[in-house]
């Protein structure tokens, strides 16, 4: 399990590190008119369907400068970050106010005629349809990444599991926020389905007459974009090293320079894949792929949590005071003759501890919820659309899956509703990787 999820830690860190490079690019050259982009198109064409259209040589350069920074020495400055995330969210502002004056409901209200071409969609407030919305949610889903890292402040908080869980909560509805507006006042002023990818914020203010707001918008997505590219640099080289401490990789990867204090192989073999990546392949590909590999690292975190809150607290066979503890209780104790699968599953005795046998039964039923919620959604999507049977497949196995585990809930747990919650997760992170993929 490791393992898994440390390379996807690794995918989620370099391909966000080559989107945002690659973000940062495309609006450095609309400052430009665009100048990269033609030059390197007529120099260097890629004809591959699936990469870029050329090769950004900018994005690979950033990227390979910040990582000698990094390799060098050069700490995160969190007073230099906190400076830089307060302009981006003044530049959100500024986009949300300013946009809204010249918004036009009339670009939720396209005609099917009036759109250009069938791959647009129908026009309307969703031309794409629902499914097509889900599509955009598995992709656009990287846009949230990162509200993980508060979790890693827990011995930094005096009271962490108060303040850990809101932090979490308000920093995702910031975000939300932020997207929410942009996207509004984005959608509003000029027709979506003829956006500049790149640089959309100001390829439509342009388009709208104001010109002085796609100067400031740029320079505002250049500096929040220089704080988000080094903060997913920064913890990468870190993430090989740790893996790198405890064998799971080459253990050449946790040599620290003597001189430098730094990983410097796992510095520099990150920043070349990184580079490499936003080098080759546009930010649709790149979201993808990382929204692939995230919400993969977030469902497995789910089924780890779903399976330790069935495992036996005490498995030392050594521990004899726990043992008499044990047999003195008045609880009932599992593996007497008579008893059978259904019973366990079901927990007629009625026990408020896990066993061995119940933590086992627990084990082998999240693995068929998982393998059941693969197949029920690759079967609505095989059919292109989610029928009664597929909705009612899934619903069954979702209820049949929390029936037992409430069954065998500890009633010592904090969170009594938790497989209400983890086992819902998991099927929505297979059905949006599924999306993301297809």
């Amino acid at each position: 399990m490791a393992f898994v999820i440390g390379w996807n830690l690794i995918l989620e860190y370099v391909i966000g590190t080559a989107s945002v490079a690659r973000g940062y690019s495309g609006y450095l050259d609309s400052l430009l008119n665009n100048t990269i982009e033609v030059h390197l198109k007529q120099w260097m064409p890629i004809g591959v369907s699936w990469m870029s259209s050329y090769p950004d040589l900018f994005a690979f350069g950033i990227t390979l400068l910040l990582t000698v920074m990094l390799a060098i020495g050069v700490k995160e400055s969190t007073r230099f970050n906190n400076i830089f995330t307060g302009l981006n969210l003044v530049i959100v502002l500024y986009v949300v106010i300013c946009g809204s004056f010249k918004a036009n409901i009339a670009n939720w209200q396209l005609k099917p005629e009036t759109v250009p071409s069938p791959k647009y969609g129908k026009g309307g407030f969703f031309p794409y349809g629902v499914g097509g919305m889900l599509n955009g949610a598995a992709s656009c889903f990287y846009a949230f990444v990162g509200f993980d890292c508060i979790a890693t402040t827990g011995e930094e908080v005096r009271n962490p599991r108060r303040a850990i869980p809101i932090s979490i909560v308000i920093s995702l509805f910031v975000v939300f926020l932020a997207y929410f507006g942009v996207s509004v006042v984005e959608t509003l002023l000029w027709p979506y389905y003829d956006q500049n990818v790149s640089a959309p914020l100001p390829y439509v203010f342009g388009q709208a007459g104001w010109p002085v707001a796609k100067w400031i918008i740029s320079i505002g997505a250049l500096a929040g974009l220089s704080t988000s590219l080094l903060g997913g640099m920064f913890p990468l080289p870190r993430v090989l090293y740790a893996m790198g401490s405890d064998g799971l990789i080459f253990r050449s990867l946790a040599n620290v320079h003597p001189q430098l204090r730094t990983p410097l192989l796992a510095t520099a073999v990150s920043g070349v894949f990184a580079g490499t990546m936003a080098m080759m392949f546009n930010v649709e590909e790149l979201a993808n792929m990382m929204s692939i590999g995230t919400l993969l690292a977030y469902s497995l975190v789910a089924v780890s949590v779903l399976m330790l809150r069935y495992e036996v607290t005490n498995n030392d066979p050594m521990d004899t005071s726990a043992s008499a503890d044990w047999k003195d209780s008045n609880l009932p104790i599992l593996g007497e003759p008579g008893d059978n699968v259904f019973k366990t599953a079901f927990n007629w005795q009625g026990l408020t501890e896990p066993t061995e046998q119940t933590s086992s039964i627990t084990k082998k039923l999240i693995l068929v919820l998982g393998v059941l919620f693969f197949v029920m959604n690759s079967t609505g999507r095989a059919q292109h659309h989610c029928d009664r049977t597929t909705a009612e497949g899934r619903y069954f196995c979702i209820v049949f899956c929390r029936s037992i585990c409430a069954f065998h809930s500890n009633l010592q747990h904090v969170c009594q509703h938790l497989p209400h919650v983890t086992a819902p997760d998991i099927n929505m992170g297979t059905l949006r990787r599924l999306d993301g993929i297809g």
